[in-house]
């Protein structure tokens, strides 16, 4: 599919997301970078994985005509096995993240997006986390970050998200919190790191250690 079919369906998915969390939630967004000048190229957006609401709480974080749209993220390869679910994660962007295939056709389709100048929403723990705290990355992150060394990250925060998914949460409005922290990039370390063979699971751990710094305050 073309990028301007996954803008339009991420757009209209962006306004019904900002129907339910206007009458359901009480979201707060707290922008630590502006937003409005994004770098060039391909970037890369890393959050902790609270709900299965958590790449529209990331999309109604940044304006609505960015130069970041479309984003596409990687789903479990078990939506994939559902039509209808897999109509509707197809037309949003989705991939299966192949999981038990190896790391490198894993990363294949990443790779290649970020190779586009696309925009990718990681989620480096892997699997929702509902607990306090941060759960420790998988290394594919950190591979994927090592073959683009210059790509811009975006690290994002979630809190208050898993209680959307939790009985009887329309009865109540759930506070949520949204925090956008300063884009970077691990060039340097990569760099650094060159001679000493620097491994995936260390640039894993940086990525979320940012996130876990957001998470904090």
């Amino acid at each position: 599919m073309k990028t301007w079919f996954y803008y339009t369906t991420q757009h209209f998915l962006r306004l019904l997301s900002l129907f339910y969390v206007a009458f359901f939630t009480r979201t707060s967004v707290i922008k630590k970078a502006d937003l409005s000048k994004l770098p060039n190229g391909p970037i890369i957006i890393i959050a902790n994985h609270r709900s299965y609401f958590d790449p529209a709480l990331i999309s109604l974080a940044f304006p609505f005509f960015s130069s970041i749209y479309p984003l596409r993220f990687m789903a479990a390869d078990e939506f994939f096995k559902q039509p209808l679910l897999w109509a509707l994660l197809k037309s949003l962007g989705a991939y299966p993240a192949k999981y038990g295939k190896g790391m490198d056709e894993s990363l294949l389709k990443p790779a290649k997006l970020l190779a586009q100048n696309q925009t990718l929403v990681f989620f480096p723990e892997g699997k929702r986390h509902q607990e306090q705290g941060i759960e420790k990355p998988k290394r594919g992150i950190g591979e994927l970050v090592r073959k683009f060394p210059e790509v811009s990250i975006i690290p994002v925060a979630i809190s208050g998200a898993e209680a959307m998914e939790k009985k009887g949460w329309w009865h109540r409005r759930t506070e949520i919190k949204v925090i956008v922290g300063q884009p970077f990039t691990l060039a340097g370390l990569i760099k650094q790191g060159a001679a000493q063979d620097i491994s995936a699971s260390p640039l894993a751990e940086t990525l979320m250690g940012k996130v876990g710094i957001l998470l904090e305050g």
